[in-house]
């Protein structure tokens, strides 16, 4: 153990076993309880509130074994943590990335954290480092929780392409990585991220999502069920965005919602074809998150759930990105309502998919905003009059799909005032 890093001890009493399972969100439902409790020849009630059971359940003694399996009732069902990319410019070799990644190492250990190194291939490194978090926001049993990060770096083609566990953590790690890296350019090693916070215009950071959702080959767009929209205040626009959302279109009351609402949440079917979302799009709002389906283009295809957004969605930045759900087809060829279990592999070729398209759609869509005498791309949809006719910054949208007769259901809107 380094030194001056010691192990913490905490001796949980009735009320912090009180403050763990009274949230009701918690996953300790009333039957839990009752079944804790008759582990130890105690039975309760199952008519008494669960108020009541929570207040039981506390005054029991607890030995560690005991608390543990607490713990890991209340603890929530762990998201798998969001990935993401960078690229860092630096031709290094495998043998000089290995010694970057053993100074940081170094650095690991002398904070009592856990730092593993593993070479796969001619090219690739991963770094896996364990580290306890601490939360002060939760309840003291709850707030040092042990965690774990992993980096991939990969030398391709002259740069080190880098994926990486979506967190705050993962970001230190990687800067500590970048600065031990050997340099033997005149220009100083950076790190480049997918990030729009250069482009101020809306329409162009919508439509990199909307050409998001259509960039994987061999992939078919379902749905958008669910999208975050932000708005650029009217100050940060340049004059001919401003211009453009300033028309008559709108009526004051519209107006004054775009001039006080800073995000907008929406969830439902066919979002990107809503008359709502289109409006809001002209009123200067921008996707900052999204949810899409897609299907696999074969007869015994897959459907796939992904979810990608910024992060801090007031300045597009820290892009991140994960497969939320796997569907596999039944014998019928309809798709199953519960989910697959999505194997390792599996999840991490979708990502790696997904990465790949979203580098793609990011240099696409920053090279037109550099050069702006580019012309545009073709619509790939017929306009709507109402909504986009005589207006070319209105984000272009793929075609609904044309098996079935669109019907949107209806939508969740979340709402939260912003300043300029």
């Amino acid at each position: 153990m380094a030194n001056g890093i010691y192990s913490s001890f905490f001796y949980a009493d009735d009320k912090d076993l009180y403050d763990l399972l009274s949230p009701a969100h918690q996953k300790v439902s009333s039957p839990r309880l009752l079944e804790i409790a008759r582990i130890r020849g105690i039975w309760l009630s199952s008519e008494d509130s669960r108020e009541d059971l929570v207040r039981q359940v506390s005054l029991l003694s607890h030995d560690l074994h005991q608390l543990n399996q607490v713990l890991d009732l209340a603890e929530s069902t762990e998201r798998i943590e969001k990935s993401s990319t960078a690229t860092i410019t630096s031709a290094s070799a495998r043998q000089d990335i290995l010694a970057a990644a053993e100074i940081v190492k170094a650095k690991c250990a002398d904070v009592g954290e856990a730092c593993e190194i593993r070479a796969t291939g001619n090219n690739t490194v991963i770094l896996k480092v364990r580290y306890p978090d601490f939360d002060p926001t939760k309840t003291r049993l709850r707030q040092r929780r042990d965690r774990e990060v992993e980096i991939e770096i990969e030398n391709r083609a002259g740069e080190l392409c880098v994926r990486y566990t979506g967190n705050e953590k993962a970001k230190q790690i990687l800067e500590e990585l970048k600065d031990a890296l050997p340099n033997n350019t005149p220009t100083p090693t950076s790190i480049r991220e997918i990030s729009l916070s250069g482009i101020k215009d809306p329409a162009t950071r919508t439509q990199f999502f909307i050409d998001l959702f259509n960039s994987l080959d061999d992939w078919r767009l379902v749905d958008v069920s669910n999208v975050k929209i932000e708005r650029i205040p009217p100050r940060e626009r340049n004059e001919a965005a401003s211009e453009e959302t300033s028309d008559t279109r709108f009526s004051s009351a519209e107006k004054t919602m775009a001039g006080v609402v800073k995000r907008i949440s929406l969830r439902g079917e066919g979002l990107i074809y809503s008359e709502e979302y289109r409006r809001l799009c002209d009123a200067g709002f921008f996707i900052s998150r999204a949810v899409w389906q897609l299907d696999e283009k074969k007869p015994d295809g897959r459907r796939v759930e992904f979810e990608a957004g910024f992060n801090q969605p007031d300045e597009a930045t820290d892009f991140r990105y994960t497969v939320r759900s796997l569907h596999e087809r039944k014998k019928d060829g309809e798709f199953k309502s519960t989910r697959s279990i999505l194997l390792d592999i599996d999840r991490k070729d979708l990502l790696r998919k997904l990465e790949a398209s979203a580098n793609t759609v990011f240099t696409k869509i920053t090279s037109k905003s550099i050069g702006s005498s580019s012309s545009p791309s073709p619509p790939l949809e017929e306009p709507t009059p109402a909504s986009t006719e005589g207006h070319p910054d209105v984000p272009k949208v793929p075609p609904a799909p044309a098996t079935k007769a669109r019907k949107t259901k209806p939508k969740t809107y979340r709402a939260t005032p912003g300043e300029d």
